[in-house]
C-alpha cells in the first residue's frame, strides 16, 4: 500500500512538473545564441554608435518569441504573421503599453547555422535594419529564437516604446572615436553574356543571405551547386546563382566554288615608237652620175644594171657560138 501512496504521490509530481513546463516553457537556445545573447550583441552594436542600451520587455519577448515559433511551425517567413498581424498587433496582444499607443519595428531573419554576429551585422546590414537597431527614439527589445524541423534558426527582434516615455537621444561622442563592428555588405554579381550569374564569396556571407540578395531560395542555391545544409563555404569560394544559356551554333552553308577565277591583268599599254624621218640625201656637187647611181638610195639600182648588162654580154657570147 505504501509503494502505490508513493507511486501515486510520484505521479501527481510528474504531472505538476508538466504542467509549470507548459506554463513556462524552457528558454530555446539555438545553434549559435540565444535571445539574450542577440540582445547583449544589438546593445553593443548602440554603444558602439554612442547609442544608450535597449531596456529587456517582457512583452516585446513573449510577441518576438512567439513569432519566432510560428515561423518554424509554418515554414513561412516575413513580418505578416498568425491571423494575418504585424508586429505591432502582436506587441499590443501581448500587452505591450497596458493599452497605451504604442511604437514597435521588427527585424525578422532565418538561415541554417545562422549566428547572432552574422544576423545583425550581416543580414541585417542595411539602412531599414540599422535603423531599428539603431534607433533613438525607441527605449524597450525584446527578441525571439527558434529552429524548425529542418534545424534552420529563426530569430526575431522587437524594438519598440510607449507613447511620452522615449524622447528622441542625439548619439553621444564614443572615447577615441566611434568603433563600428566589422559590417560586410553583399555585392551582388551581374549576369555575364550567356546570363550566368556567379558569386564570390567573401567574409560574413552565408548561404542565407547570399540565397536572399538574388531573390532564390536556399535549397535552389543548394541545389545548383550541390551543397547541403551542412556545408560550410569560405571566402574565395565561387557559388552558382543562375546558370547561363548556351547559345546553339549557327549552321553555316557550305559554297562549293564552281571556277576559280584568277586575278584579270590589267594590259599593258602599247606604245608606238615615233620614227624621225631621216632627211632625204641631196645630190653632192662634184659627183659624176656613176657616183651618184653607186651612192647613197641609188646603190640598189647600180647593182641591178650590173646584172643587166652580165646577163646580156653572156647572151651574147651564146647566141655568137651557135651561130658559127
Amino acid at each position: 500500500m505504501q509503494i502505490q501512496r508513493k507511486m501515486k504521490h510520484g505521479l501527481i509530481i510528474l504531472g505538476v512538473v508538466c504542467l509549470l513546463c507548459l506554463q513556462f516553457p524552457v528558454r530555446v537556445s539555438a545553434q549559435a545564441g540565444s535571445a539574450y545573447d542577440m540582445i547583449n550583441e544589438v546593445n553593443a552594436f548602440r554603444a558602439a554608435n554612442g547609442l544608450p542600451a535597449f531596456s529587456i520587455n517582457g512583452a516585446l519577448m513573449a510577441s518576438a518569441q512567439a513569432h519566432a515559433d510560428w515561423i518554424s511551425a509554418t515554414g513561412l517567413g516575413g513580418h505578416e504573421g498568425v491571423d494575418g498581424t504585424y508586429a505591432i498587433d502582436r506587441a499590443y496582444i501581448a500587452g505591450y503599453g497596458g493599452g497605451a499607443t504604442i511604437f514597435v519595428n521588427e527585424n525578422w531573419a532565418r538561415g541554417y547555422d545562422l549566428s547572432v554576429y552574422n544576423c545583425i551585422y550581416v543580414s541585417w546590414n542595411d539602412p531599414d535594419h540599422n535603423g531599428n537597431m539603431l534607433a533613438a527614439w525607441h527605449n524597450e527589445v525584446g527578441a525571439g529564437v527558434s529552429i524548425d524541423s529542418q534545424n534552420r534558426v529563426t530569430y526575431i527582434l522587437n524594438v519598440g516604446h510607449v507613447s511620452g516615455s522615449a524622447p528622441v537621444v542625439q548619439p553621444t561622442a564614443v572615447p577615441g572615436g566611434t568603433i563600428t563592428p566589422y559590417v560586410q555588405p553583399l555585392v551582388t554579381s551581374t549576369p555575364d553574356a550567356t546570363g550566368k550569374i556567379a558569386h564570390n564569396v567573401v567574409y560574413g556571407d552565408t548561404l542565407w543571405t547570399i540565397a536572399t540578395a538574388y531573390g532564390i531560395t536556399l535549397d535552389e542555391l543548394l541545389a545548383l551547386n550541390g551543397l547541403t545544409a551542412e556545408s560550410t563555404i569560405y571566402p574565395g569560394d565561387v557559388l552558382i546563382i543562375r546558370l547561363g544559356s548556351t547559345p546553339e551554333p549557327t549552321a553555316t552553308s557550305e559554297i562549293t566554288p564552281t571556277s576559280t577565277l584568277k586575278p584579270s591583268q590589267t594590259p599593258r599599254p602599247t606604245f608606238t615608237p615615233m620614227l624621225t624621218p631621216s632627211a632625204t640625201p641631196t645630190p653632192e656637187k662634184g659627183q659624176s652620175v656613176i657616183q651618184r647611181i653607186f651612192s647613197g638610195e641609188h646603190l640598189g639600182v647600180g647593182i641591178a644594171l650590173i646584172g643587166i648588162s652580165v646577163l646580156g654580154l653572156v647572151l651574147l657570147i651564146i647566141s655568137t657560138r651557135r651561130i658559127r
